[in-house]
């Protein structure tokens, strides 16, 4: 069984209708099962991290089923809310004007396209830094799939010096509804929940 699809069993209660229940939840202590990440990324204690000081860079991580599938993660029937929290902590080092970097982060849920919940530019020289969580509610009705879309880009000319830093420390998204349909789970349905909409393996 994937530890995935085991998570999804414990996090979700069996029976019965609840006020809101957490349909996912990592503190990238290692990368999540479907999930892509750039080379560059790493995991640990501080969750999952971007360092860089190279001209130009663009790192990646997202969600990723099928190709290019971003939405993995099953919203259920009463839903009329979804919370998305994200602790982070970015540092930004820039010695000229003519450097720079963006940290995104974009969700997409339903057949909505992506939605930009989280953006910091910095294009100024100068020492930066950035804390705290994240917290973006879509307001919609009924079911759907939700998945996640992180980059950080940037670089500076030649000659010039930038260290632009990321951690997340962890995502956690939680639905909320007076009457959310959590009906009780077989190993088909969470199997097809974790694979996403288009999965036929």
């Amino acid at each position: 069984m994937h530890k995935t699809a085991m998570a999804l069993l414990l996090l979700i209660p069996v029976g019965y209708s609840m006020a809101d229940a957490i349909i996912f939840e990592t503190d990238f202590q290692s990368l999540p099962e479907g999930w892509y990440a750039g080379t560059q990324w790493t995991f640990g204690d501080d969750g999952a991290v971007s360092h860089r000081t190279d001209p130009v860079w663009e790192d990646v991580l997202f969600t990723r089923i099928n190709g290019d599938e971003l939405r993995i993660y099953f919203i259920p029937d009463g839903t009329d809310s979804v919370l998305v929290e994200i602790p982070y902590y970015i540092s930004v080092n820039n010695s000229e004007v003519s450097g720079g970097a963006q940290f995104e982060i974009s969700a997409t849920i339903g057949s909505s396209t992506d939605t930009r919940i989280f953006n910091i530019d910095v294009w100024q020289a100068g020492y930066y830094v950035y804390e705290g969580t994240v917290e973006y509610v879509f307001h919609r009705e009924g079911s759907g799939w939700l998945g996640f879309f992180i980059s950080s880009t940037g670089g500076c000319e030649p000659g010039c010096g930038i260290t632009a830093h990321w951690e997340i420390h962890g995502i956690t998204v939680t639905v909320f509804g007076d009457d959310l349909d959590l009906a009780p789970l077989t190993w088909a349905s969470v199997k097809s929940t974790f694979q996403g909409p288009n999965n036929t393996d």
